[in-house]
């Protein structure tokens, strides 16, 4: 099997990567302010759209091609007690939630919880590996916020995937193992 990797990330280039203002929604909030929160929340739903993207393409189009989606999810809660609260903006009954959704199949959820748990990935709540079992593709978080690595088998093209959305930048990228 070939495959292509890239690097998903909320910045066009290195240049501007080394000119970031702000990496999360606590860092966003500290420097400037609550006020200014839908600027952050811009990025955050612009990211949301792009995973909702690749989630529904992994297991949609298995499906018409082989009968079944083959789309395996891993997910892993964090321990939310040292949580600084910007982190939860928004949000509701977090922890209590996650756990519960990390229980059922992600295919059976309904939109908004998919929403609320890309969201919380995004945000570093959880962990989260979503894993075409037909063909090897996958989409995993980087270390760093707002970034993601995504390995699609070759007869998969990130581009018709991915519809080009504000504040999410796609780069062509290496093999990690090697």
């Amino acid at each position: 099997m070939s495959f292509s990797y890239y690097e998903i990330s909320r910045f066009e280039d290195d240049e501007v990567l080394n000119d970031r203002q702000w990496t999360n929604i606590s860092n966003f909030i500290e420097r400037f302010s609550v006020e200014k929160i839908e600027d952050y929340l811009s990025v955050e739903n612009d990211f949301v759209e792009f995973l909702r993207m690749l989630y529904i393409n992994l297991s949609t189009r298995p499906q018409k091609e082989y009968g079944m989606s083959w789309l395996g999810f891993g997910m892993h809660v964090f321990s939310l007690e040292n949580v600084e609260n910007e982190f939860l903006f928004g949000l509701s009954n977090v922890e209590k939630k996650l756990q519960e959704l990390v229980k059922l199949n992600i295919n059976y959820i309904s939109d908004n919880d998919l929403n609320f748990i890309l969201t919380c990935w995004i945000r570093g709540l959880c962990s989260i590996q979503l894993f075409e079992l037909g063909n090897g593709s996958y989409i995993k978080a980087s270390d760093e916020d707002f970034t993601f690595s995504v390995m699609l088998h070759d007869n998969w093209k990130l581009s018709d995937i991915f519809i080009p959305k504000n504040n999410v930048y796609f780069h062509k990228s290496i093999d990690p193992n090697l």
